[in-house]
């Protein structure tokens, strides 16, 4: 079976500053590495989309 997944949406918000970011290629680790770096609280949501392919 064959599977296939896309991220379709990406928010990080940080819960200490105004940093903010939508990128959704890369985003998660832009967030980890603000959480790190600044010692901060960022809290992300992230939606998938994909298939199941049977064939």
């Amino acid at each position: 079976m064959r599977k296939e997944i896309w991220v379709i949406h990406f928010i990080a918000t940080c819960q200490n500053c105004n940093w903010h970011c939508e990128l959704y290629k890369n985003g998660q680790a832009l967030a980890a590495k603000h959480a790190k770096k600044y010692k901060h609280l960022v809290h992300y949501e992230i939606c998938l989309t994909g298939n199941y392919d049977g064939k």
